[in-house]
């Protein structure tokens, strides 16, 4: 089980003008759902760095079930898939560096990590081997994976690659311009985003984000 500062931090009194959005969030019928991907988080498997690291993961978690909150989605089997891939789509990085290759290599783990098959495991794998690329190739790389339903595995994509990207602060890069749906930018421009790094980086002193050879476009994470 892995010991998270997220799990942490959603129990105590820490997220001023936030705090109506954490108890909006704990109240979600699928909240559970989050606690659960967090409890059963395997670290060994995550790539291990400052920037795409377990901080990275935690992080891209809570945006996912935020967004999944945000847009409606009830489908309780298709949170635990979009909590899945924020698990997961990053283990097949090499380099902290812009590299499209990592979401495919991250895809083949997904089986394993997770415990999902067949065409759920398919719409997974599209969305995480698409969200290293950029959104003119999200199409083209999810119907690699053949998914029966490919309307799913496109909003996971999207999903997923705003939940990452919400992360950007990390980097000093975060754009609301590429949030491509309105909670997304919602989290932006309030603030949230923003307040979730800092409260990361007083936590684990953090150093400043190492910018040089990171900045890259929003569009692939």
């Amino acid at each position: 089980m892995a010991e998270t500062l997220l799990r942490q931090l959603l129990d105590e009194d820490v997220w001023d003008k936030h705090a109506g959005r954490i108890e909006k969030l704990k109240s979600w019928e699928h909240y559970a759902l989050l606690l659960s991907a967090l409890e059963g988080l395997m670290p060994s498997a995550l790539y291990q760095s400052p920037i795409h690291g377990q901080d990275h993961i935690e992080r891209t978690l809570l945006f996912a079930a935020l967004l999944a909150l945000g847009e409606g989605v009830t489908d309780r089997t298709m949170v635990r898939q979009l909590l899945g891939c924020a698990c997961y789509h990053d283990v097949g990085r090499v380099r902290d560096n812009y590299e499209t290759g990592h979401g495919a290599r991250s895809a083949r783990q997904l089986g394993e990590l997770t415990g999902f098959e067949g065409e759920l495991l398919r719409q997974m794998q599209g969305a995480v081997a698409a969200h290293s690329w950029p959104d003119r190739q999200m199409e083209r790389i999810v119907g690699e994976y053949a998914p029966v339903n490919p309307e799913r595995a496109m909003e996971l994509a999207r999903l997923l690659k705003d939940a990452d990207g919400l992360d950007r602060p990390r980097i000093g890069d975060l754009n609301v311009r590429f949030m491509r749906h309105d909670t997304a930018r919602e989290l932006v421009e309030c603030g949230f985003a923003e307040y979730v790094y800092e409260l990361y980086s007083e936590r684990l002193h953090l150093p400043p984000p190492p910018l040089r050879g990171l900045r890259r476009r929003q569009k692939a994470e």
